[in-house]
């Protein structure tokens, strides 16, 4: 009985005529276990990714809420949002451990568990260092979701389709999570209170928690990740070496640092904060503009999934696209008074454009082997999520230097602008040149095109 490659799968082929059927109800079997499998995967990893999307964008419709209720300053605001990513990134290298130790499912299942319990804490406790704390474990239990997901998909799914696939992962969970974070956020939020809002959010992610636990499966039964042998904490840290010691790993690391973490800076901190204050739009209307920023970068994910393979280059796609993003935060920076629909549009361009980082994150995949997938992925996450917290940090100080506290109280509670118009010119002016700067220094980056890793795939096991 010899052996071939069928597409991604392989299939026993019998030399007698007589096996021909056999053969085909085997193929058909282990392609019908292999889809009914990695969809069902696909949609509970969605539905737990889209509840991290949704917490880390949810704050910026209900920031003036948040604030009049709690009293905290612009400052403190900026750095409540980062406390979410801070939390995140400590999170990043001990989640790539128990992912490459226990699998995506173990691991995500309990990590929901923990996010639920943070979000909890911030509803029930004021103050800041308690709501800086609530917001740290938030961020500490959604780490794996975005991280299990890539895992998943790296061992469901060709290298080549990688991008495509974790693009429209992506993409689906923020088409969920950042469009309710804004316009029915602002809605639940203006009936039940902010506080009502998040306890929902908390009862959700611990449903997403008991869905993985009970249907996700960390890899085909045939996958080598099912022969490997649990690494000793020497063999951990010389994994995480060997992943910082790729040729191009850093230059991965420090694009990481830019795309999604202005993105999200954008939806999630200061983009409500900009239409309250210089265009003076209620929470439902900056859930409304919000969304177009959010579906613009849906959009984009999709786009960006096959681009690399049509055109055959990564490097390339990512460079255009944050080169496309400074320019359009620049118009943002220069633009005096600019109307709305001004707005609105360089908003959802944005999106758009934005999305080059599921791009870079496809490179960084093709980098390291297979049994480092965990330590990998968590190690470009780690400059994603410390990117976040970075600009966001320094957003925070920046805001915070052009709007005292009594400013932020009377501009909240009253309508007026708690911060001039100037203030968040000059943030645009920063992120553009803080995009730019890092393209730059990326173009010295080394490409790895999807034409070298297409060819035959392990085969999917016959359904037990």
């Amino acid at each position: 009985m010899a052996k071939t490659q069928i597409g991604p799968f392989s299939a026993c082929l019998c030399n007698a005529a007589q096996g021909t059927t056999i053969v085909r109800v085997n193929l058909n079997n282990r392609l019908f276990y292999f889809m009914k499998s990695s969809v069902l995967i696909f949609i509970i990893m969605c539905a737990a990714l889209a509840m991290s999307q949704f917490m880390r964008a949810a704050l910026s419709v209900v920031a003036p809420d948040i604030m009049a209720d709690t009293g905290l300053a612009l400052d403190q605001y900026g750095t409540l949002a980062g406390a979410f990513f801070f939390g995140i990134a400590a999170a990043q290298i001990p989640t790539g451990i128990l992912l490459d130790r226990f699998g995506a499912r173990v691991t995500v299942a309990l990590m929901q568990l923990l996010a639920a319990a943070g979000t909890i804490a911030f509803v029930l406790f004021d103050g800041f260092w308690a709501m800086f704390a609530a917001r740290f474990i938030t961020g500490m239990g959604f780490a794996s979701a975005l991280m299990g997901g890539l895992v998943l998909a790296a061992r469901w799914v060709p290298k080549d389709r990688f991008a495509q696939v974790a693009g429209t992962l992506i993409a689906a969970s923020q088409a969920i999570g950042l469009l309710l974070a804004a316009t029915p956020m602002a809605a639940l939020s203006a009936v039940e209170g902010w506080r009502a809002a998040f306890l929902l959010a908390a009862l959700v992610t611990v449903l997403t928690s008991m869905a993985v636990w009970s249907m996700v499966r960390d890899a085909p039964p045939d996958h080598p990740w099912h022969q490997r042998k649990p690494d000793s904490a020497r063999d951990i840290f010389q994994g995480f070496l060997q992943v910082l010691g790729i040729k191009g790993m850093g230059y991965v690391m420090l694009m990481a640092m830019s795309g999604y973490p202005i993105m999200i800076t954008l939806v999630g901190v200061w983009g409500g904060p900009y239409l309250h204050d210089v265009h003076g739009l209620d929470g439902l209307a900056r859930g409304n503009v919000l969304s177009l920023l959010v579906i613009g970068g849906v959009v984009g994910l999709l786009a960006y999934g096959p681009l690399d393979r049509l055109l055959d280059t990564r490097k390339y796609v990512v460079i255009g696209g944050g080169l496309l993003s400074s320019g359009i935060l620049a118009i943002l920076a220069l633009l005096e008074q600019p109307p709305l629909m001004v707005v609105m549009g360089l908003f959802a361009l944005y999106g758009l454009s934005g999305a080059y980082y599921i791009t870079n994150i496809a490179l960084g995949r093709a980098l390291y082997p297979e049994h480092l997938i965990g330590r990998g992925v968590t190690t470009v996450n780690l400059g994603t999520f410390t990117g976040v917290a970075v600009v966001q940090l320094i957003t925070g100080a920046l805001m915070g230097f052009f709007g005292s506290d009594a400013e932020v109280g009377a501009g909240i509670g009253s309508g007026a602008g708690s911060a001039p118009e100037i203030a968040y010119r000059c943030l645009f002016g920063f992120l553009s040149a803080y995009s730019f700067t890092i393209v730059m220094v990326y173009t010295r980056m080394v490409d790895v095109k999807p034409s070298g890793e297409r060819g035959p795939q392990p085969a999917p096991p016959e359904k037990p």
